[in-house]
């Protein structure tokens, strides 16, 4: 659930453990299989029981070269969340 500008979700133990060793972690939704966009986020995980919140930092809408075929500069990306200067 979102709540808070935070994704709140229940993780697996091998996630909690490796979200608590290196919190620094990235997020992937795949696009569809017609060719959409997939959503990539950059966030900062924290672990409290089976529960991990994750605050994203940045993130990006992308689709490759090969789902946009009629851009031929290569893949398609739209920042939506941009890091913080500093």
């Amino acid at each position: 659930r979102w709540q808070d500008n935070e994704l709140k979700l229940f993780g697996g133990t091998r996630s909690r453990s490796n979200a608590t060793a290196r919190p620094d972690v990235t997020l992937l939704w795949p696009a569809r299989e017609d060719g959409g966009f997939c959503l990539i986020i950059d966030g900062s995980a924290s672990v409290e029981g089976e529960q991990m919140t994750i605050r994203p930092v940045s993130a990006i809408l992308h689709r490759s070269h090969a789902a946009s075929e009629d851009r031929p500069e290569g893949s398609e990306c739209e920042h939506i969340l941009s890091p913080e200067p500093g």
